[in-house]
């Protein structure tokens, strides 16, 4: 596996940092990988390594306000600086990579991220969408009171910080992983309140748009999540328009099944779907 690194402009100007990893040989097929919030694209090194081994070369980067890229950390003026920066880099994959099938994964908030982008430009030329984590429906669903204080103070002061820690053991049952992640130097947990607030709001949208999901999707989710309803994501699942769709719900599994203990199961199932999309 051969690893490299380097940054692309965002959307705005921004500097967004990215990482590659190349198979030793063949490459046949691309995987963009989309993160989530708080964590950074080096996180997923371990699943590189699996792709990599199949021959599926993998590429990410950092959200604006993440990891090693520029911008505040937590906070975005508007959802769609999310949906156009993985725009730019679909398209930096597209000409990389011209003749290679290609397929985005995205978790949790990188879930988010993903559907709108494709509700928003279709199928994007892609062979296959994965996500992971799905965050449509919150296991500790803030009540409507919050949620209206929320959007008040996102108009009234946007940049203010709420930090909400998430705790490595609720992401895996994995002691290492969940270690690592608390110990993680790029790891934090502020959220504006505008981030808070757009949130919400892109959550509404993609739940009133499952028919402008049309293309071969692949759903997998920790039942045992802590934090997202794995009922949740598989009942938007079979909403899609597409007929090429599968739902994998992974017992005992927390908020990261590709880190989780079944993990070999997980990527098993993850390098099936390219290989029968490629």
């Amino acid at each position: 596996m051969q690893f490299e690194q380097g940054n692309f402009e965002g959307t705005g100007g921004l500097n967004l940092y990215q990482a590659t990893w190349q198979p030793d040989g063949e490459i046949k097929a691309v995987l963009g990988i989309v993160h989530g919030v708080g964590e950074h694209i080096q996180r997923y090194t371990s699943m590189a390594a699996d792709l990599t081994a199949a021959g599926i070369l993998v590429s990410g980067y950092d959200h604006r306000g993440h990891g090693r890229s520029e911008g505040q950390r937590g906070h975005i003026n508007h959802w769609s600086e999310y949906r156009q920066d993985l725009s730019r880099f679909n398209h930096l994959l597209k000409q990389r990579y011209p003749r290679l099938p290609r397929f985005l994964f995205g978790h949790s908030m990188g879930s988010l991220i993903l559907l709108d982008f494709l509700q928003e430009e279709g199928a994007a030329g892609l062979n296959g969408a994965i996500f992971s984590g799905t965050a449509l429906e919150p296991l500790d669903a803030a009540p409507p009171l919050l949620v209206f204080i929320a959007r008040a103070l996102s108009r009234i002061v946007p940049r203010m910080a709420l930090k909400v820690k998430l705790p490595g053991e609720s992401l895996s049952r994995d002691p290492q992983v969940a270690e690592a992640y608390d110990k993680d130097p790029l790891v934090f947990w502020e959220r504006s309140t505008r981030w808070g607030a757009e949130t919400l709001r892109i959550i509404e949208k993609i739940k009133a748009a499952p028919e402008k999901i049309n293309l071969p999707v692949l759903f997998i989710h920790g039942e045992e999540d802590p934090l997202l309803s794995a009922q949740g994501a598989a009942a938007f699942a079979q909403q899609v328009a597409s007929t090429d769709k599968t739902v994998k719900i992974y017992p005992g599994s927390r908020h990261e099944p590709h880190n989780d203990l079944d993990r070999r199961q997980v990527m098993s199932d993850i390098i099936a779907f390219i290989q029968a999309h490629g």
